[in-house]
């Protein structure tokens, strides 16, 4: 189920004047995650590179699927093709993989500061 109250799509050619700040829960990721299915699947391969990189377990893997749904979902509402590094900033407890994953797959802004 998707609750679409949750970071909605930014609007095709609307143009953000002020970036909105994130308060990005762990239950919003579950209220979300089915709106993501597709990316998460194309993401499988790269979470399971990371995961045997850092012989890390079962319980990490759907913490950073959980922290992957809520980039994806603030990369849309910001109106992005990318995940911008502050929004990694927002999640909880802030996973080491999901930057990992996402510069695998080519997801994340290149930081500019």
């Amino acid at each position: 189920m998707d609750d679409e109250r949750i970071c909605p799509p930014a609007v095709g050619g609307q143009v953000t004047l002020f970036p909105a700040p994130y308060r990005l829960l762990e239950l919003h990721a579950v209220a979300i995650r089915s709106r993501f299915q597709d990316d998460l699947i194309r993401l499988k391969p790269l979470i399971g590179q990371v995961q045997a990189e850092h012989r890390l377990g079962r319980a990490w893997r759907v913490n950073v699927m959980n922290m992957l749904a809520l980039a994806l979902a603030a990369r849309d509402a910001a109106g992005q093709d990318v995940v911008d590094a502050a929004i990694l900033d927002a999640l909880p407890h802030r996973p080491v993989g999901v930057t990992r994953v996402l510069n695998k797959a080519g997801w994340l802004a290149p930081d500019l500061d």
